[in-house]
């Protein structure tokens, strides 16, 4: 997988419980049981299902 911020092609992936997804716009939206994928060099994180 590719990262959008920095192109590194090294993710690590995370299983999280609850992940509060900020990134559309509103406050309250809790995704439960996904899978995070983040950036190791920029920190940038990716969320998938």
């Amino acid at each position: 997988m590719l990262c959008v911020n920095c192109y590194a092609y090294e993710l690590n992936e995370i299983q999280v419980d609850y992940y509060v997804y900020n990134e559309c716009g509103l406050f309250n939206v809790v995704l439960r049981d996904m899978t995070v994928r983040s950036c190791p060099y920029c920190n940038c994180g990716h969320v998938f299902e």
